[in-house]
């Protein structure tokens, strides 16, 4: 499977929001995500759907309040949403996003940043319908929620060296921070993306040299590596 190829573009840039200020990464989003685990069982419904993407914007939601009370439904970078069946990759979200629903009212949430959280494990094709959970017990993301806040920061504040477009570079760079924090079997390594790249090229997704892609792959990988040395203060 061709990651690299498949990273979506976004005019959309996170800027450094309250949540990620106060630090404390996975403690502020287990809260958040054992608050929606709550709503789902009051009765939100939760819908996902693959946009057929590893990463980027690589999922959409709806949102429905079936009970008689408003809610105010929260997503926070780092909550992570499992396929129960193993079938499809677990995804940890990147948008900050606050939604008020009164009862009865559905809500469409389109073009959902989100990271793939098992190399193994691909996204379902685009349309298809997830049946994903919200996890609650994060230790074992416990880096990748880290290494995302990292990543988020050190793109907000500049700290990353662009070498395509930033946004683009920034999924690139997260993507790969997030993998290698989980480590083997997922790819951790400069020589893995360097593979990958090259690989992409010579499908005809990216014109470039193998010069090129040796270069590109070794300036993400600075800002990889930079993001993992940022994520151990998170």
């Amino acid at each position: 499977m061709r990651y690299f190829a498949l990273i979506a573009l976004s005019v959309l840039m996170l800027t450094l929001a309250a949540w990620a200020q106060d630090g404390n990464a996975v403690s502020q989003v287990q809260i958040a995500s054992q608050r929606l685990a709550e709503q789902q069982k009051s009765g939100l419904l939760l819908d996902w759907l693959s946009r057929g993407k590893v990463a980027g914007e690589s999922v959409a939601a709806r949102l429905l309040n079936q009970s008689e009370k408003e809610m105010e439904i929260q997503f926070m970078p780092g909550m992570v949403f499992q396929d129960p069946e193993g079938r499809y990759q677990p995804f940890i979200l990147e948008t900050a996003l606050t939604v008020g629903l009164a009862p009865g009212e559905t809500r469409q949430l389109n073009n959902l940043r989100a990271y793939n959280l098992d190399h193994a494990k691909g996204p379902a094709v685009a349309q298809t319908h997830y049946n994903h959970q919200t996890l609650t017990d994060l230790n074992a993301y416990s880096p990748a929620i880290k290494a995302l806040w990292a990543g988020i920061r050190r793109s907000a504040e500049g700290e990353m060296q662009p070498v395509v477009s930033p946004m683009l570079h920034k999924t690139v760079v997260l993507q790969r921070a997030i993998w290698a924090s989980l480590g083997d079997p997922n790819p951790s390594t400069l020589e893995k993306l360097e593979k990958d790249i090259w690989a992409d090229t010579l499908s005809g997704a990216h014109p470039f040299s193998q010069h090129k892609a040796k270069w590109m792959a070794g300036h993400f990988w600075k800002d990889v590596t930079a993001t993992l040395e940022a994520s151990k203060s998170e």
